[in-house]
């Protein structure tokens, strides 16, 4: 019988008799024989939860604000750059876009998305999920009433869609972090 030992810093499985884990140099230790004998649904679903774990939510949670800042800044590039296009383009290439509603919308986008990403640091998935659909309830109809491909703004708007999909991916990967088991042994 194999002894395999997880390593409370970072949650990689290292080989019985290991003395630093192989992943994060960390020191091991040696399980004692009351916890080989806790049953294994017992051992993996009580007490707080490990460090490894709460690192890994953190990480998919700065990911996912990470995300949404992005899509803020987008937003403010948008508010700044596309009224100096729509004015030096020649007419018609936008269609009958209004600079000063363009400006208007990519200001108020990224406060949402500023307050969102904010909010996302502690529990991404809402903040996540309601800037997706926000931004698709106000993007589809904008897209369909486009004359052109360049007045509907296909391509930024995919982009702004896969920005926000990711933060909704790292949301939904904060949710399913869970605790690996503590102690486990293999059969060989």
């Amino acid at each position: 019988m194999n002894m395999i030992t997880y390593c409370a810093k970072c949650g990689i499985a290292n080989r019985a008799g290991d003395e630093c884990c192989q992943a994060c140099e960390g020191r091991l230790r040696t399980p004692t024989a009351e916890e080989l004998a806790i049953p294994r649904a017992i051992a993996t679903n009580s007490g707080p939860e490990p460090v490894y774990v709460l690192a890994e939510r953190q990480r998919w949670a700065r990911i996912a604000a990470r995300s949404l800042l992005s899509a803020t800044l987008i937003s403010l590039s948008r508010a700044v750059l596309m009224p100096f296009l729509i004015t030096r383009v020649p007419r018609g290439t936008f269609g009958q876009i209004d600079p000063a509603v363009v400006q208007q919308h990519g200001y108020f986008a990224a406060l949402g998305f500023s307050i969102a990403a904010i909010w996302a640091q502690r529990d991404p998935l809402f903040p996540s999920v309601a800037a997706l659909c926000i931004y698709l309830g106000l993007a589809i109809p904008d897209a369909m009433d486009g004359t052109t491909l360049i007045s509907s703004g296909i391509i930024s708007k995919s982009i702004m869609v896969l920005v926000l999909l990711r933060a909704v991916h790292a949301a939904i990967q904060y949710r399913t972090t869970r605790r690996r088991p503590a102690i486990a042994a293999l059969h060989g």
